[in-house]
């Protein structure tokens, strides 16, 4: 039988950078890049990212949003 993984509850809950980096298609320094600036929301613990699957969901759906400004 193969050596299957199960994911713990934290990584069934996150992203790592790897694969924001794939489901964005940015390069490696690019996601670290946005994760030291923190234009990437994320969560730092130690030298470890942790990327909550729901902030990358609401960041994505406001970067999609029309920019709607008030009139004067």
């Amino acid at each position: 039988m193969p050596n299957e993984s199960v994911a713990t509850p934290l990584e069934s809950a996150s992203f790592s950078p790897e694969d924001l980096r794939v489901i964005l298609g940015i390069s490696r320094r690019k996601v670290y890049d946005g994760l030291n600036s923190g234009q990437i929301p994320s969560i730092r613990l130690g030298r470890r990212f942790i990327i909550p699957k729901s902030s990358i969901a609401r960041w994505l759906e406001d970067a999609n949003r029309p920019i709607t400004r008030a009139i004067r």
